[in-house]
């Protein structure tokens, strides 16, 4: 008797075993669920019926400094920015082609090609309407999702994006809204690199879409700057001659 019995519990521990893996891994989340919750969370839909958008922010870096900045994006690719610090106007975009800056401060009013990495922070500026995560795999990026992480009593999914160019970064998905929280990266200054974490929060509906309205910049461990969106609209209609460089 006392053999059948410790054979019936073998088992049944055995059968509880095999439950609570079942449990445990049908609750887990893969990568295509995580990013299918995360574009219908953004309304990814609606995001991608926007066609232009104009924005003006206000920055304020970590010495109180004030800058105001103004955006405009049209599909398929285009971006401009205009950023007034004090009387001076820095220009960046980017047509389609070329990635261009005209910054005073820097001792000319000539227009000026962007290197490699400088012109691909101006492109993500259009990542405000076309998401990196919408169709990533047509774009050449890759997804890993590396686990979970609680971070002050939330949980976030922590996802390695890869963008077509080798560029890395780790994107914070809030478990509970699937809204992203946190981007981690490194910045490249004067040819050398420092960890920079973006945090987003403030989002509204903008068109249908779950847009935000305030980014705060964490660089070396340090807060840099904070921007706040005073308004984004949609939709509007933007002559594609102010992307393109000015003639020297």
């Amino acid at each position: 008797m006392p053999n059948y019995m410790e054979e019936t519990m073998k088992k049944l521990f055995a059968v509880l075993m095999v439950i609570a893996i079942f449990s445990i891994t049908g609750h887990a989340q893969s990568v295509d669920e995580v990013v299918t919750n995360y574009l219908k969370a953004i309304g990814a839909d609606s995001m991608k019926a926007i066609n232009s958008m104009e924005a003006r922010a206000k920055m304020v870096d970590n010495r109180g400094m004030e800058m105001q900045m103004t955006i405009w994006l049209k599909r398929p690719n285009l971006v401009k920015t205009e950023i007034l610090v004090g009387p001076q106007k820095v220009e960046q975009a980017y047509d389609g082609k070329t990635a261009w800056v005209i910054a005073p401060q820097m001792g000319s009013l000539d227009p000026m090609v962007l290197p490699d990495a400088q012109a691909a922070q101006v492109k993500d500026t259009f990542e405000m309407i076309e998401d990196p995560l919408m169709d990533y795999k047509g774009k050449g990026h890759t997804i890993e999702l590396l686990g979970k992480e609680e971070v002050d009593g939330n949980t976030y999914y922590k996802l390695k994006l890869v963008k077509k160019g080798s560029r890395e970064s780790t994107m914070y998905i809030d478990a509970k809204n699937f809204l992203l929280n946190k981007i981690s990266l490194m910045q490249k200054r004067g040819g050398m690199e420092f960890p920079m974490d973006l945090i987003f929060d403030d989002y509204r509906d903008v068109s249908g879409a779950k847009l935000c309205y305030k980014v705060s910049a964490v660089i070396n461990g340090q807060n840099a700057w904070t921007m706040s969106f005073e308004y984004l609209k949609t939709n509007v209609d933007i002559d594609e001659s102010i992307f393109l460089m000015p003639k020297k």
